[in-house]
């Protein structure tokens, strides 16, 4: 599975085969290296990781890709089209990452929006995950699929309640799902054994009308699970921690400290956006407001070796155009190494076109971080 927050086609294909086929073959690059307090610049030989955009007319105007999981043989691949100010659900399948078949189904249309954000296999079927409803009535929504071909949307009255309740994304763990999102404004976890049937999972210390904040993304920690988001009112990084997705624990601490170097506390909001493991343990990427024209856009990356103890790293966004610094929605390991998919954000407003997308990649445990393609 792998959320794309940039909600392009071109993202979905490449998290989908870049660890495999995709890396081809290897080249010669310098990359700086601190140790101790003191740089040098070493040559390493990196991947060329060969990222391939479908055509536009493969996914129908104004859709938009959002995540996409393997299950039985199919990439499944979730989303949305929006036509005439109305935005339904989508599901596309594949088995070989070039083409494409768009499932039909009557459950993913309905009154209001229907927006699918994330997606995730399990023993008993695929699930999608998202929203349903009209802006500031939404409520979280589900569904279900034994084969990937016929769907089911699952209602639960766990998916509504006061205020807006959307799933952000999904995890398969132990024969269990668990979704992380927000419900009335606050962090917010449900969970399922079967897929169709889902109970709100305990966050220690929150209680109705509690922390504000959501969780964005989950994965699996060292040991049980790990989610990453925000909380309060002036939002602020946050990370939780769970042993099997029932009870979760908010990381306090060092994390306070996330966009204004280790030894400050509550001087810099933002988020984490991302979270993925690898092989020496987790990275996090959370987006920074370093301007009060632009929120949440400047990377910061976050190291754990164990899920609950957390380090900034000293990352570096290399071939970064001049007059802009990076952006990252989302991260993935593969075998090539750290693949985060972001863009570029000016320094200064004006003069920037949205659309413009880079993937980067990281072979040293994401401190450094080069351009190696992606659509202009």
């Amino acid at each position: 599975m792998a959320r794309l927050g940039a909600g392009l086609v071109a993202l979905a294909l490449a998290l989908s085969s870049c660890g495999t086929e995709q890396v081809e073959s290897a080249s010669t690059t310098s990359l700086p290296t601190t140790t101790g307090g003191s740089t040098t610049t070493t040559t390493e030989e990196l991947p060329v990781v060969s990222i391939t955009q479908l055509p536009t007319d493969t996914f129908p105007e104004g859709s938009r890709l959002s995540a996409v999981t393997r299950f039985d043989g199919l990439l499944v691949a979730v989303g949305t089209t929006h036509e005439e100010y109305v935005t339904d659900a989508a599901i596309w399948t594949s088995t070989d990452g070039a083409t494409w078949t768009q499932i039909e189904d009557d459950d993913f249309v309905g009154d209001g929006h229907q927006v699918m954000l994330d997606v995730a296999s399990g023993a008993n079927g695929v699930v999608a995950v998202g929203s349903e409803g009209r802006p500031d009535d939404y409520d979280a929504a589900v569904w279900h699929s034994s084969d990937g071909a016929a769907w089911d949307a699952i209602g639960a009255e766990t998916l509504g309640g006061s205020g807006e309740q959307i799933i952000w994304a999904i995890e398969a763990h132990d024969e269990r799902l668990v979704a992380v999102g927000e419900a009335g404004g606050s962090p917010a976890v449900w969970a399922s054994d079967d897929g169709t049937t889902w109970v709100r999972a305990a966050i220690d210390g929150l209680v109705d009308g509690g922390d504000a904040g959501a969780m964005y993304a989950i994965t699996a920690g060292v040991p049980g699970l790990v989610a990453v988001g925000s909380t309060g009112l002036d939002p602020h990084p946050s990370i939780w921690v769970s042993p099997d997705g029932s009870w979760w624990t908010r990381l306090a601490g060092e994390l306070d400290a996330l966009g204004a170097g280790v030894d400050a506390a509550d001087t810099t909001p933002g988020r984490f956006t991302a979270v993925t493991p690898g092989p020496d343990g987790l990275v996090a990427i959370a987006a920074t407001a370093q301007f009060d024209w632009l929120t949440f856009a400047r990377p910061e990356v976050w190291i754990s070796s164990d899920g609950s103890s957390w380090t900034l790293q000293e990352a570096t966004f290399l071939d970064t155009p001049t007059g802009t610094y990076a952006t990252v929605t989302d991260v993935l390991w593969t075998s090539a190494g750290f693949i985060a998919i972001g863009g570029y954000a000016p320094t200064q407003p004006g003069g920037w076109t949205p659309g413009t997308h880079a993937f980067r990649l990281s072979r040293d445990g994401g401190t450094n971080w080069r351009i190696v393609g992606g659509p202009e």
